[in-house]
């Protein structure tokens, strides 16, 4: 268990700093894109880059996961992967790149849309390979080195696209220059790679029948879970127009750059988790659930910031002027993130115990309950408030409280236990308690900068006074952001990386 937790320190750390520098990042972009390219032009790259990750669920093949699993119970399969790996995905990408092209040329009007999904859809490829170059870099849980890669590639295009932006470009600009950060993230990869592993680039398509069916059981699951994640926005597009798209996509882009946490650990976790399902199943189970106690405390206080302070929020991020009709649908999505927070942590572990035959089942049943819901939602808002989102973002709710439900009922039995109940009882009490003391403080909200800070403290408060974490819950949470430790791992994997020739 030391060792677990010594690893999942380690890479998390890697991780979480490299989050700060690329969250600052995507937070500049996220203030400029919106408000340079207005609703209706953010509405059209928002729905190309959702339609371009539908795609990525098809040629991704759900082999990242296959691929971080079986390398990581054995690191010699790694030779053997990533040549055949990277091979099928070019493969499948062209089959659905075509596919995609011909849905948007039948089923949208506009020929600018077509444009962008071309031009993300050539930088999705690239993007797709550095990726099986992360997955070994996590596989072989050396995060620092992802962390490095992605750095570069955020902070770039972040760098680009404002540029951009202020210089009058509009979305195509700002697709093709996806293009170029992707491909600077490839090259990254295809440098630093032979430092961690040394490849057999030969393709051996024998191994590939092999290959497909270790993936296929996370192919379907992650392309049935994001035609549900994203479905929304295609409905919203065929049944409002490209303005609403873009009030739902402002403060979604949000709500998904907020589950960096569960990400970061969640990536930072599996292959330990892996190994432990065969060396240690009480280690799996103290892992587990020791992850899922801090995922819940982190989550609650940032769902009441978002829900209590939506509104100045929007105002600096977006401006109210386009986007005053977004306010209300990030509180809804607010109210999502603790349970996309859990369902990270449970989708981990069903996969980690071999159980990712399940995946599929949840992934269909949440799909088949998203699609009537936005069927009879975004209309009946659309027509009632003139805001379809609305119907979206409930649904987006709905569906994750579902699918919590489905993971829990199908993971390992003893897992988790009432002490993680009571955990989360605590933290709901604490939530509350902080919900409240913004409420109180409301007169001051223009100060919102300052009375979010005062809400957390009351919570960090509440929760200390609960006693809701043992001093070992502390020291492993406290463990997970050393800065010391993030600033030598980081001297050290620069130092390794300007070493390369």
């Amino acid at each position: 268990m030391k060792e677990a937790a010594t690893s999942i320190a380690r890479n998390t750390t890697a991780m979480m700093g490299s989050q700060i520098v690329t969250w600052a990042a995507s937070f500049v972009l996220m203030t400029f894109l919106p408000r340079y390219l207005g609703a209706e032009e953010f509405g059209k790259l928002y729905f190309a880059g959702s339609i371009v990750g539908l795609m990525g669920a098809m040629y991704g093949l759900g082999i990242g996961e296959y691929f971080v699993k079986e390398v990581a119970r054995d690191r010699s399969k790694v030779t053997n992967f990533f040549a055949n790996a990277a091979a099928l995905r070019v493969i499948a990408w062209m089959i659905s790149f075509l596919v995609a092209i011909a849905y948007v040329h039948s089923a949208v009007d506009s020929s600018d849309t077509l444009v962008l999904v071309i031009l993300v859809g050539c930088g999705a490829i690239l993007g797709g390979l550095a990726d099986l170059g992360y997955r070994v870099f996590q596989a072989f849980e050396c995060m620092q080195y992802r962390s490095a890669a992605v750095i570069v590639q955020q902070v770039s295009s972040a760098a680009i696209c404002v540029v951009l932006l202020l210089l009058g470009f509009k979305a195509t600009a700002i697709a093709a220059a996806g293009i170029l950060t992707s491909a600077l993230a490839f090259g990254i990869v295809l440098l630093v790679l032979p430092r961690v592993v040394h490849l057999d680039w030969s393709i051996n398509t024998s191994s590939w029948p092999g290959l497909l069916r270790g993936s296929f059981p996370f192919l379907v699951a992650t392309g049935l879970s994001f035609v549900y994640y994203r479905i929304d926005v295609m409905m919203l597009s065929a049944m409002t127009n490209d303005t609403v798209v873009g009030w739902y996509g402002a403060p979604y882009r949000l709500f998904d750059t907020l589950g960096f946490f569960p990400s970061i650990v969640g990536t930072a976790v599996y292959p330990v988790m892996a190994r432990l399902w065969q060396d240690s199943k009480e280690g799996l189970a103290w892992t587990a659930q020791k992850i899922l106690n801090i995922t819940i405390v982190i989550a609650i206080p940032l769902a009441v910031i978002l829900a209590s302070c939506a509104r100045p929020i929007i105002s600096l991020l977006f401006g109210l002027a386009h986007f005053s009709n977004s306010v209300i649908l990030l509180q809804i999505l607010a109210a999502s993130l603790p349970v996309l927070y859990i369902d990270f942590v449970f989708g981990n572990l069903l996969a980690s115990a071999d159980r990712q035959r399940y995946a599929p089942l949840v992934a269909a049943v949440a799909l088949a309950i998203n699609i009537p819901l936005n069927y009879f939602l975004i209309p009946y808002f659309q027509q009632t408030y003139g805001n379809g989102a609305i119907g979206a973002a409930i649904t987006t709710f709905l569906t994750e409280v579902v699918v919590s439900g489905l993971f829990f009922s199908l993971l390992p039995r003893g897992y988790f236990t009432n002490a993680n109940l009571r955990l989360a009882m605590k933290s709901l009490v604490a939530g509350s308690s902080m919900a409240l003391s913004i409420w109180l403080m409301e007169p001051w909200m223009q100060y919102w900068y300052v009375v979010a800070p005062l809400g957390a403290g009351v919570y960090v408060g509440v929760v200390s006074l609960l006693k809701a974490f043992s001093r070992k819950e502390i020291g492993f949470l406290l463990n997970l952001i050393p800065l010391r430790r993030f600033a030598a791992e980081t001297a050290d994997a620069n130092s390794k990386f300007e070493s390369l020739p």
